[in-house]
């Protein structure tokens, strides 16, 4: 069976969760007797240079930090890897097109098994914080041609259904996982305690609320630091909110970097803090677990879905919860390994060989 994905995800990250979803994906589908093929003529993904060369039909591109923020070159690259993609289809022959992302580069009537990924329905949920109309449903057309629909977990599944009207027995679930950590010895990045906190600080993602938790507790930050990764450095916005909260800049520290980094910021951090009001899955959640960090995180479904019974919970919207669930596992070094082991136990229940065993099955229906 030949299975092909295309460009999508990759000209549009350097890193982040959907594009190693796919490449994780990958390699463990290429030893199950499935010819495979990334189709990423020029892409600017990191990710990608970790698979046998053989999968991949492409390029990285030189200057692609530069590239991934700049939006018109994106997408011009994009318009030029849709029409090579088209011609390459023609040549791999595949039995199946799995789109990384929400457009697609063939047509409803095509005889090739279509499959999509959703990821999650933040765009749909939080329109107004995107500037959109209501009833915005952008994965509308993908959506309609696709033959599978691939979910990452039960709470996006539920959302598409209620969002989309989608009939449940073209969705499928398959959950994600965290990955191996290769090197066991990591770095230290800081010479102080600190709270983590990962990736985008987006409306959604709840900041503020953090900030604000901080500013009427600052006993917190007499104690520990704040290490903000993967969401770039402090915009005006954020600053303004900090002064407003009357804290300290000095107290926030901005990081970017590669999978190692992060996982040394896990490692090393008292507490990683995951205060988002929506996410299609919490990766982040198992990526702590994955390098022993108790997790401290918002009360919502979809937490609850993979974190089970390994994290302290809060109201996202009352400071008062946050600082409460947080403190309780700083407090305590006893209550803290008693948390990581939970975790650890969580975590085993997520793997990569899973995601793929159900997508191979999914791929042969």
């Amino acid at each position: 069976m030949k299975i092909f994905y295309d460009h999508q995800i990759f000209c549009n990250q350097n890193y982040g969760g959907p594009s190693r979803y796919f490449v994780s994906l990958v390699e463990k589908l290429k030893d199950k007797n499935l010819d495979i093929k990334i189709s990423a003529p020029l892409h600017i993904n990191e990710y990608l240079k970790n698979l046998d060369k053989k999968i991949i039909f492409g390029k990285k591109l030189f200057f692609s930090k530069y590239i991934s923020n700049t939006y018109s070159l994106k997408n011009k690259i994009s318009l030029f890897n849709s029409k090579i993609n088209k011609l390459y289809l023609n040549h791999f022959k595949p039995d199946v097109v799995h789109f990384t992302y929400y457009d697609h580069i063939i047509s409803n009537n095509s005889k090739i098994k279509k499959v999509v990924t959703i990821y999650d329905l933040i765009h749909e949920k939080y329109y107004k914080d995107y500037g959109f109309e209501e009833n915005y449903l952008p994965k509308k057309k993908i959506i309609d041609i696709a033959d599978k629909i691939i979910c990452i977990s039960e709470n996006t599944k539920k959302d598409l259904i209620e969002i989309y009207k989608v009939n449940e027995k073209r969705i499928f679930v398959t959950h994600l996982s965290s990955n191996e950590i290769k090197n066991k010895s990591l770095k230290k990045l800081f010479n102080f305690p600190y709270i983590l906190f990962v990736g985008s600080r987006w409306k959604y993602k709840n900041f503020y609320n953090l900030l604000k938790m901080l500013s009427e507790k600052k006993l917190l930050l007499k104690n520990f630091k704040i290490v903000l990764f993967g969401g770039g450095n402090l915009n005006k916005y954020e600053l303004s909110l900090i002064q407003n909260f009357k804290l300290d800049v000095k107290d926030f520290y901005c990081l970017n970097g590669n999978d190692e980094t992060l996982n040394s910021c896990y490692k090393y951090a008292s507490a990683f803090i995951y205060p988002s009001l929506y996410e299609g899955f919490g990766l982040p959640i198992l990526e702590a677990f994955s390098n022993n960090c108790p997790v401290v995180c918002s009360d919502n479904k979809v937490f609850r879905e993979v974190a089970g019974e390994a994290t302290e919970y809060f109201d996202p919207n009352d400071t008062e919860s946050m600082y409460f669930m947080l403190n309780k596992v700083l407090e305590s070094e006893d209550y803290k390994k008693i948390m990581i082991e939970k975790g650890i136990q969580q975590n085993k229940k997520f793997s990569w060989e899973k995601c793929a065993n159900l997508t191979k099955k999914i791929y042969q229906e």
